[in-house]
């Protein structure tokens, strides 16, 4: 199924600095004067799983998990090519005590472990290893529109057993499986 809300997340994307000029040659063009904040073109993407153990709908186990993927344009390259000191970009992370387990990329995702709210966590990108890892991509595939890199996995606290159900039935010739709640 699909889904168009996230599962107790949401995020938001930032610079942190003002870079230098720069063009962007990718679908989503970027003209920037010098001083000029950077409007990053990317797209978040969440996929979530739901596994289910078990028949007995009062003893059903289910295991929530994710993966967020961020994808940049291909002319964002040569923005973050063209200076030395790129942008940082972050995001934020909302309604963290929700999830048993965070685990960003640890080579391209920083967090840091001491902030005070914990029902938020910021992150911030390596802009050396993000730049070095889209360059490679574009390598590999330089008629590329978009390059994806996966950003994090995290797991869901367990929650209301009782309140989700899985059904399987044959209907007009169909086997349909739903989750019921």
């Amino acid at each position: 199924a699909e889904s168009t809300s996230s599962i107790g997340s949401s995020a938001s994307l930032s610079t942190t600095t003002t870079p230098t000029v720069g063009t962007s040659r990718g679908p989503s063009p970027i003209s920037l004067g010098s001083q000029d904040s950077l409007p990053v073109a990317t797209v978040f993407t969440e996929s979530v799983n739901a596994y289910f153990k078990g028949a007995d709908p009062s003893k059903c186990i289910v295991k929530i998990t994710g993966d967020m993927t961020m994808s940049f344009p291909s002319g964002i390259i040569k923005v973050f090519t063209s200076n030395p000191s790129p942008a940082v970009l972050s995001f934020r992370i909302r309604n963290t005590s929700k999830f048993e387990q965070i685990l960003p990329n640890a080579q391209l995702v920083y967090s840091d472990p001491s902030q005070c709210d914990s029902n938020t966590k910021d992150f911030w990108m390596n802009m050396q290893t993000l730049t070095a890892y889209l360059k490679k991509l574009a390598e590999q595939n330089p008629s590329s529109s978009y390059y994806n890199v996966d950003i994090m996995k995290y797991q869901v606290q367990q929650i209301g057993i009782t309140t989700w159900g899985l059904s399987s039935f044959y209907s007009d010739g169909v086997y349909l499986t739903e989750v019921v709640c």
